[in-house]
């Protein structure tokens, strides 16, 4: 899958919504991985459940930024959270997150 120049502009500007940064598919994501790394952009990962966003999230993203050009913050499923955190989480539910 062939990732268009466009796509790629609107996930790095500045000022756009987090909506047109979200990335739901992993072949879509993969071919956008490859083309940032083609511009020679260093790509870090990081991946949590962020349902009540807090300080401590802000600051650990903002140390992962550091590490590279673009973060990639993947989200857990509602499924995954409750199983490893109980059955009262996600206390917001991924579509919101």
């Amino acid at each position: 899958m062939e990732t268009d120049t466009k796509r790629i502009d609107d996930i790095v500007g500045h000022g756009l919504s987090d909506q047109s940064r979200l990335v739901q598919d992993h072949n879509e994501l993969l071919s956008i991985v490859n083309s940032l790394k083609e511009r020679g952009l260093r790509i870090c990962y990081t991946f949590g459940v962020y349902d009540l966003h807090h300080i401590g999230h802000a600051r650990y993203l903002d140390k992962g930024k550091q590490f590279g050009d673009i973060l990639i913050v993947g989200l857990d499923t509602d499924e995954f959270t409750k199983a490893r955190k109980g059955e009262g989480r996600p206390i917001v539910p991924f579509e919101e997150r």
